[in-house]
């Protein structure tokens, strides 16, 4: 791991969780058998049946029955498994059962169960020789632990085996019919006929006592992958759905075309290598095996999109030549409209026929429109040419115009492939409606082989007629036919590279809850992590997506020390587990183990995956940039993905109750608070229940241990109260409507609310990472940041101090009233204008409030009585100085003051990060040129690139925008969020309307904003500044904020209420 902080991260990686722990919840045995098809027990025991063979079944409207059969019914497995000789239907319900009691199913048994019983299994580190026809995900101790109790061993070390056959035993020894014996849990075959919504089917326990991880080349293999984006899925499937054997809308036929895509589609794809872009080939290959075994529904789906990918492939439409125009190759000049329509007139007069033959159905409207949307594939992309030719050229046009016609024709006849397709289509759906699959398959089968060995003809004669335009131009060659890469041509149907990923190539698969590799790497606190990321970020500014080879290792929160986080770099010193895909429905998981005192963490199967089935898992992954989520396009292939793999922290169910609750004045008044209150017991509660004990609290490195200032605890706890609200109401804000798209159920919000609730736990503790940074910093200040003024200390800053309200109010006024005085003089008005009152009052009130400026409040109260006296006086001298009225109303009705800590700045030690791959040079190239750019920036010392410098005000920014890790500087926003909502106007900013637009129409748009975002900032166009030269800091709005979040009574409506009243 990286020599800084090195310490500290072995500390975080210690536990005193007993070895072998997971961070999965215990599970019990299944009290009821899974559908089939949804993997749910739930709903009504009316709706459900049961196979008559095996412990299997399902929802009858999952399996596509009209309803639950009067008599006997059996799973797919066992309908075409045959009885063994001499057995009965009556004995066959126990077969499956005791058979697999005397197979390796037991290597799932529950670990607490035999434990519990005091056995322990002699074979549980290799359990790979036993290969049963049915595995179940997760075996109740029913019978077991009564057989290992009766058993004489008083070792009570028994192999797998032993125990299938003590079982077995008990359970049919206990009663004289096995059928009257205790149920057993429900069994899962190994390979299931159908795979359905696998984001719910991963139910195996992981078997923590095999630490034995696969091995490359035996067990899995590292290729490059391909993908399909979910518009390329949506047309794969649709295709599909066209097949005989994949037809319907049911949950039954759902999961069995995403068994043809994660089971046969994709595994074939993975073969190819650098050719996995074609899926064309890869379907050839599925059809070829599907045939092989004799399975017409999959030969039949893979013919319906394979006819599909040949209908709209347009992959080689930019290599065929464009007709040439009417004067040839070499014309130049004349009417281009009047060309196109001559080749448009010639093309329908030769082509017409042939769409009419093909159609012979069609009416003129529709062989029109079928020449038009030929015409218009064959002219897509072609280079603008003018067409017409001198008057002095007519010979060499009558010469050239067989070439043209040939030309046109060779090149008709292959786009009248789409409409001969078409027909051919037509023609097989009607033969598959007749029933007659067999041979419509295969009939099927030959027109797409015709097709293809048509347009290998076509294109030949149209080359042959392009080279016989040439001979006879000369010179005037028609454009050559450019080298394409056909994989980015092709526009439909497309796969796309997602880089290396792992597929299992061990020939019995691999069964669920088999131990696969720890995902190992570089280790980092999260402070220094997220400056790795800002140093990446500084060498690759261009770059769109990060690299994913990362992962969070989130302590545990029943560990003695708590939560805590830590990240895993992967991507140079690893192992293949950080190769593994991301998938919308996975089929392996990772895990927290606690292994040797240490926690690591170690990925598992969830559910059998075959040979050449690729190893995938949700990566679980919250961004907060736009950007990266619209560029995050996921290429899983799965039937339920989610279009994108990662989520954004912006989306509406990060922001429903934020939005609401936790503004930045919100956010501001809970930093206030802990900056000036105690800790409870009630927030030690908290934090404990929540999991964040010493790991979070205390400070690095500090012998004894040493907590963080109670402040900062503080801050947490009352940031957790938010957390906790959130989750409470953040079900019933996301059911509210639809949002994203999404419309919610109350399970699904409750389990967004979840997903959200720790994703802000871990957000919280990592901003308490980064603050204890800083303050471990030599001779950082300690202090609360935000400090409460005392009562001497707001008098002088509302009366009279350095920058004393009051004070920068009557010297504000008074040269206001000067200056308008001096003008109304020059023009001879006298100096009774309206600044004046209309009678000279100013000068009263103006030298009334110096003599008050003399005397000095003797609290904080009577400074703010006194302001707001003046606001009075103020307002009854005219609209002029409404606007200073508002202000020192402001100032006088707030009641809570801060002022910044004097934290000091400072720079990390530079990120060492690894080199630039060469593998890409125009990117090397461009990451070279902009570390130069940004060397020149830094002075020429690119080592100060790889720095992060730390502002006096980042604890600020950071403790407010908690929930962000990304931002560089979060105190560089600040200034500009403080406007008018936490910082109030300058004084002397009230008299900069010299045209009286506060009075007339601003002050309205004002109050407007106050009653529906106090938290907002005030619009730079306003005439209010806010230098702020005493740097203190409050207002009603973050007043009413502080009473909200203690559940005090509101005051603002009160003060908007009585502004609006006031005259302006």
């Amino acid at each position: 791991m990286p020599q800084l902080d090195a310490g500290v991260v072995l500390d975080k990686l210690k536990t005193n969780l007993e070895e072998g722990w997971m961070d999965l919840p215990p599970q019990d045995v299944v009290s009821g058998t899974p559908c089939l098809v949804c993997s749910s027990s739930d709903g009504d025991e009316a709706d459900f049946v049961m196979c008559e063979r095996c412990p299997k079944g399902g929802h009858y409207q999952c399996l596509n029955l009209p309803g639950v059969p009067s008599g006997e019914w059996f799973c797919e497995s066992c309908s075409t498994r045959p009885l063994p000789v001499g057995q009965s239907e009556a004995s066959a319900t126990a077969a499956p059962a005791a058979d697999w009691l005397n197979g390796a199913g037991l290597a799932s048994v529950s670990q607490s169960a035999l434990h519990a019983a005091g056995a322990t299994p002699a074979s549980c580190q290799n359990n790979t020789e036993l290969a049963p026809d049915d595995q179940p995900a997760i075996l109740g101790a029913v019978a077991v632990p009564t057989a290992v109790a009766n058993a004489d061993d008083a070792s009570k070390v028994f192999s797998f085996a032993a125990i299938a056959t003590m079982a077995t035993a008990a359970l049919i020894a206990n009663t004289e019919n096995a059928k009257n014996a205790d149920p057993l849990p429900p069994l899962i075959p190994k390979t299931l006929p159908i795979v359905a919504d696998t984001r719910h089917s991963g139910t195996a326990v992981p078997n923590v006592m095999n630490r034995q991880p696969l091995v490359l080349g035996i067990d899995v293999e590292e290729r490059p992958m391909w993908g399909m984006d979910c518009y390329t899925r949506v047309a794969v499937t649709s295709a599909l759905s066209q097949a005989p054997g994949y037809m319907g809308t049911d949950k039954l036929s759902a999961a069995k075309r995403d068994r043809f895509l994660t089971h046969l589609l994709m595994p074939a794809v993975h073969t190819m290598g650098k050719d996995g872009w074609d899926i064309a080939a890869a379907l050839e290959k599925v059809m070829e095996a599907a045939a092989a075994r004799g399975d017409d529904d999959d030969v039949g789906g893979c013919v319906c999109i394979l006819r599909a990918v040949r209908e709209v492939d347009e992959r080689e439409l930019d290599t065929e030549p464009p007709p040439p125009p009417k004067g040839g190759w070499g014309r130049k000049g004349g009417s281009a409209s009047s060309s196109n329509n001559e080749q448009y007139t010639a093309f329908c007069r030769i082509e017409r026929p042939n769409v009419v033959a093909a159609n012979p159905t069609f009416s003129h409207h529709e062989v029109e429109k079928a020449l038009g949307q030929i015409w218009g594939q064959f002219s897509k992309g072609r280079a603008k040419q003018t067409a017409t030719g001198a008057a002095g050229a007519e010979a060499s046009d009558t010469m050239e115009e067989t070439s043209d016609d040939l030309e046109v024709t060779s090149a008709s006849e292959t786009e009248t492939l789409a409409v001969s397709a078409a027909t051919v289509k037509a023609v097989i759906a009607e033969g598959v409606a007749l029933e007659e699959r067999p041979r419509s398959l295969r009939v099927a089968e030959a027109a797409v082989v015709a097709e293809v060995a048509a347009g290998e003809a076509a294109w030949a004669r149209c080359t042959a007629g392009a080279q016989l335009s040439a001979d006879k131009q000369g010179s005037r060659k028609p454009p050559r036919r450019s080298v394409v890469d056909r994989a980015t041509k092709r526009r439909h149907f497309r796969l796309h590279p997602k880089g290396v990923g792992v597929v299992c190539i061990r020939p019995g698969g691999l069964e669920p809850g088999t131990y696969v590799q720890d995902y190992l790497g570089e280790i980092y606190s999260p402070w220094r992590w997220y400056e790795r990321q800002d140093a990446i970020k500084k060498r690759e500014p261009g770059k769109d997506l990060p690299d994913f080879f990362n992962i969070t290792l989130e302590r545990p929160a029943a560990d003695a020390a708590g939560y805590d986080t830590l990240f895993v770099e992967a991507a140079h010193r690893c192992t293949f587990a950080s190769r593994l895909s991301h998938s919308c429905a996975p089929n392996c998981h990772t895990v927290n183990v606690s292994v040797g005192g240490k926690l690591t963490i170690a990925q598992y199967t969830t559910r059998p995956i075959a040979c050449g089935e690729e190893l995938c898992w949700n990566y679980s992954c919250v961004t907060e940039s736009e950007k990266e989520y619209r560029a995050a396009i996921c290429l899983c292939s799965s039937t339920t993905c989610r279009g994108a793999f990662l989520d954004y922290s912006g989306s509406s169910a990060f922001t429903k109750v934020m939005s609401r609750r936790h503004n930045f004045l919100d956010r501001n008044a809970l930093l206030i608070r802990a900056c000036a209150e105690t800790v409870t017991t009630e927030d030690r509660a908290a934090l404990v229940s929540a999991g964040i004990k010493s790991a979070a609290l205390n400070m690095p490195g500090m012998s004894p241990p040493t907590e963080c200032p109670t402040w900062l605890v503080k801050w947490a706890a009352l940031t957790l109260q938010y957390i906790d609200l959130e989750k409470e109401l953040l079900p019933a804000a996301l059911m509210e409507k639809p949002l994203d798209g999404i419309r919610y159920d109350m399970s699904f919000a409750r389990a967004t609310a979840a997903g959200v609730g720790a994703t802000r736990i871990q957000n919280l503790v990592i901003t308490l990472d980064k603050i204890k940074y800083v303050l471990r910093q030599p001779a950082q200040c300690q202090a609360p940041f935000l400090r409460p003024l005392t009562d001497p200390e707001v008098v002088a800053h509302l009366w009279n101090g350095p920058h004393g309200v009051l004070k920068r109010m009557v010297a504000a006024t008074s040269s206001a009233v000067g200056s308008k005085s001096a003008k109304s003089s020059s023009r001879g008005k006298g100096s009774g204008g309206e600044v004046n009152g209309g009678s000279g009052t100013i000068s009263k009130v103006l030298a009334a409030l110096r003599k008050d400026l003399a005397k000095t409040p003797s609290s904080a109260a009577e400074a703010r009585n006194g302001l707001e006296r003046v606001s009075t006086e103020l307002r009854s001298l005219g609209a002029a100085h409404v606007a200073a009225a508002d202000c020192l109303l402001l100032y006088a009705r707030t009641r809570h003051w801060c002022a910044p800590e004097k934290y000091m700045p400072f720079v990390s030690e530079p990120v060492v990060l690894e080199p630039l791959a060469a593998k890409d040079a125009a990117a090397t190239a461009a990451a070279t040129a902009s570390v130069k750019k940004l060397a020149a920036t830094f002075k020429g010392n690119v080592e100060n690139v790889m720095k992060k410098r730390y502002q006096p005000h980042f604890t600020w920014g950071q403790m407010v925008s908690w929930f962000k890790q990304t931002i560089y500087d979060p105190s560089a926003s600040l200034s500009a969020d403080r406007r008018g909502c936490m910082s109030l106007p300058d004084p002397e900013s009230a008299y900069a309307d010299h045209k009286g637009e506060y009075a007339k129409k601003e002050r309205r748009v004002l109050l407007a904003q106050l009653a529906r975002a106090p938290d907002k900032m005030w619009p730079t166009a306003w005439i209010w500044s806010f230098r702020n030269p005493g740097k203190v800091y409050g207002s009603p709005f973050i007043d009413d904020a502080i009473a909200t979040s203690r559940n005090e009574a509101p005051t603002l409506a009160a003060l908007l209420k009585e502004m609006q009243s006031m005259s302006s």
